[in-house]
């Protein structure tokens, strides 16, 4: 067997403790490539701007076919407002993961994204499928315009769908931002994925 005296084991373990705190440095102070966060945000930006402008029509459809169209303006208003919301949400949590550590500032963010997924994901599948969705939106939308309050419950409900997106783009968006340490390519790949969805 073969064993090494402590002098001679311990430039060994000084060297691969070195060896170790530069990797460690460089995984502090390293970033992913920009582009990567410009294609990640393009791609969450039409991922969620895509399911926003679904239900925002669905919501349209349901306020005309129930024939109401005047109310029409409050499913825009509930959405247009999602965005004001969806940008402090933005600034509040850069705020909030700013002290952080960038290692756990991702993972606060990615943790509190899964979480959202998957539980959006769970409803979403008790939902059993777009029939029964639009069936929900339709009752939802049912009980907003029979009510005296129409017009804040119509605004409500595209609100709250709209800014449910717009608080998973948040979570996203600042993990991209955390990974990548470049908020300009998440902000273009955010308005390309706008671009195109206009």
């Amino acid at each position: 067997i073969y064993t090494l005296s402590l002098h001679d084991a311990l430039p060994i373990l000084t060297a691969a403790v070195e060896r170790a705190r530069t990797l460690l440095e460089r995984a502090e102070h390293g970033h992913a490539d920009a582009n990567a966060a410009l294609i990640g945000a393009l791609t969450i930006a039409l991922r969620e701007g895509v399911e926003i402008v679904l239900l925002v029509a669905a919501l349209l459809g349901l306020v005309r076919k129930r024939g109401q169209p005047e109310l029409a303006r409050y499913v825009h208003a509930g959405w247009l407002l999602a965005i004001p919301a969806g940008l402090a949400t933005y600034y509040a949590a850069e705020s909030v993961l700013s002290g952080m550590r960038r290692e756990l500032a991702e993972g606060v963010a990615s943790l509190v994204a899964a979480v959202v997924l998957l539980g959006v994901t769970h409803w979403l599948l008790g939902q059993l499928g777009s029939k029964h969705w639009v069936g929900f939106l339709a009752r939802r939308m049912g009980a907003a315009v029979s009510g005296r309050r129409a017009a804040i419950g119509v605004l409500a409900l595209p609100f709250f769908a709209a800014y449910r997106e717009a608080f998973e783009i948040v979570l996203f968006f600042e993990a991209l931002v955390r990974d990548a340490g470049s908020v300009h390519a998440v902000w273009l790949g955010a308005a390309i994925g706008l671009a195109i969805l206009v």
